[in-house]
């Protein structure tokens, strides 16, 4: 459980854009300097292990996350 909450607090609340999540909730996009989501998938998520279970699902979890942060959002119809 406490990789998964590490690498929630590093992909912040699902927002599109760290800077409207910072506003909206006090999180910060960065640590020491850092992008947390830079971190996160070019460190943490690189660096675990595939031999468990419950890490792959993790992995997987956070990674589909990820993507779908760096997708466009779509934009309503005018």
């Amino acid at each position: 459980m406490r990789l998964r909450e590490l690498c929630i607090e590093l992909l912040g609340n699902g927002q599109h854009t760290a800077s409207d999540q910072a506003m909206d909730t006090g999180w910060s996009p960065t640590v020491c300097g850092l992008d947390k989501r830079g971190l996160l998938q070019d460190e943490v998520l690189k660096r675990l292990g595939d031999k468990h279970q419950s890490i792959r699902r993790i992995k997987a979890e956070i990674f589909d996350l990820l993507n779908s942060l760096q997708e466009p959002s779509p934009t309503a119809p005018i």
